[in-house]
């Protein structure tokens, strides 16, 4: 009996997995995909290179190392288009406020890369107080197109 309800409980979580991979557009029990991690990463590949993206997040591997401006010309946005860059202003808006807030810096890394760290508390200060040039507490669009402009 043990086995039996172990193994229907096994086959269930292999067709959840399944099914998990068919239709990303929700959680399926037993799938600890984070697509919409995948989905945003997906999404800024498709205008900056990986390579550059794997650059830039080694650069900042260790704790406190992270420079705002520093990464955004390693990684290549500076560069890039201002429509270019609202894409990325849109992507790391997590809850499109309109503005990249505390919290949505902190994972900031993350949005480049599913396996790299959080910013620590200091990073995420220095990069708000950083960005902030009207001391809001965020950083809106013109706000973050400046940064990376002036990088």
């Amino acid at each position: 009996m043990f086995y039996s309800m172990q193994k229907s409980e096994t086959e269930e979580n292999n067709k959840n997995k399944e099914r998990c991979k068919k239709k990303r557009s929700h959680i399926v029990p037993g799938c600890n995909i984070d697509h919409n991690r995948v989905s945003i990463i997906m999404a800024i590949t498709d205008f900056l290179a990986a390579s550059d993206i794997t650059s830039a997040i080694n650069a900042c591997k260790a704790k406190d190392s992270f420079s705002p401006k520093m990464f955004f010309k390693t990684v290549g946005l500076s560069k890039k288009t201002p429509t270019e860059i609202e894409r990325v202003f849109k992507i790391l808006d997590q809850d499109k406020s309109g503005y990249i807030e505390q919290d949505e810096l902190q994972l900031f890394l993350q949005n480049f890369s599913k396996g790299a760290r959080p910013l620590t508390a200091a990073e995420t200060r220095a990069f708000l107080l950083e960005g902030d040039s009207d001391g809001d507490g965020k950083i809106g669009w013109e706000e973050f197109s400046a940064m990376v402009k002036s990088s």
